[in-house]
């Protein structure tokens, strides 16, 4: 392969050295020369390319519990994403609030400041479920039981959808990746079985809805917060990550992302 490049390279410099405005036939050897530099062309990942994200959903897309208040993932994930040589600047928008429910993102789904956003991005990263599932729990925290949760799931994808249907009217091209949510109590409730049972069905949901529409990703987060005693993932609250959690949560998404290039093919370029 390396003597047929220098062929092809010596081949090229002495048919550019012998061009001269004096030689007869002078268009048509530059032409014969672009001819063989387009056969050999760069490839296209040579170029990186520029991404816009938008992060929106609760207070995992806010980044409560983040110390340095950066936006808990986002900081983590966008250097990550930088240091691939096919990804020129990412320009990440925070749409984040805590305490966001399906209910109330479908709401604001319809602010200007939010359609000027996510219309110009290539990727939306969502973050939305887990107050939904509290607020249910909240209400049945006194006769816990699956069978409670299974019939508030239905109403959930139906929420669930219902944003996924507005952000593709948004943004017909970017891609949209789902991130499911975790059990914040097992580092001190250990023995209520059904908060796992429910949780595995509330991420099932989640990732049945956003599987019927094209260019999206599930990405599954549970199995991070699983605390092995070796350092802290919990911010003071007990509940929301911490600096460490946040970190493991942009390895997560960057490992879905990068994963045969799947940034590229959820976002389109112009």
């Amino acid at each position: 392969m390396k003597s047929t490049a220098v062929i092809i390279l010596t081949s090229i410099i002495l048919l550019l050295s012998g061009c001269s405005d004096e030689l007869e036939g002078h268009t048509s050897v530059s032409s014969r020369s672009m001819t063989m530099l387009e056969h050999h062309a760069i490839p296209s990942t040579f170029y990186p390319e520029d991404i816009t994200i938008a992060s929106i959903g609760d207070s995992l897309t806010e980044g409560v519990g983040d110390s340095k208040d950066q936006g808990g993932y986002i900081p983590y994930l966008d250097s990550q994403l930088e240091e691939l040589r096919s990804i020129g600047d990412v320009t990440f928008h925070n749409l984040g609030k805590k305490g966001r429910t399906t209910s109330s993102m479908l709401k604001k789904l319809d602010d200007q400041e939010y359609i000027e956003t996510l219309s110009q991005s290539q990727l939306i990263i969502v973050t939305v479920g887990g107050n939904d599932m509290m607020k249910v729990l909240e209400r049945n925290f006194q006769n816990l039981s699956v069978a409670v949760f299974q019939r508030e799931i239905d109403l959930y994808k139906n929420n669930l959808e219902k944003n996924i249907v507005r952000l593709r009217e948004i943004n017909p091209d970017a891609g949209i990746v789902l991130v499911g949510i975790y059990n914040p109590f097992l580092s001190f409730i250990t023995n209520i079985q059904e908060v796992d049972e429910v949780l595995t069905l509330w991420n099932k949901a989640s990732e049945d809805v956003i599987s019927q529409y094209d260019k999206t990703l599930f990405v599954d987060i549970s199995e991070l917060f699983i605390e092995n005693g070796e350092e802290s993932i919990l911010a003071e609250d007990y509940f929301h990550p911490n600096d460490v959690g946040y970190e493991r949560m942009a390895n997560q998404l960057f490992l879905a992302l990068n994963e045969q290039e799947k940034w590229k093919e959820l976002a389109i370029f112009p």
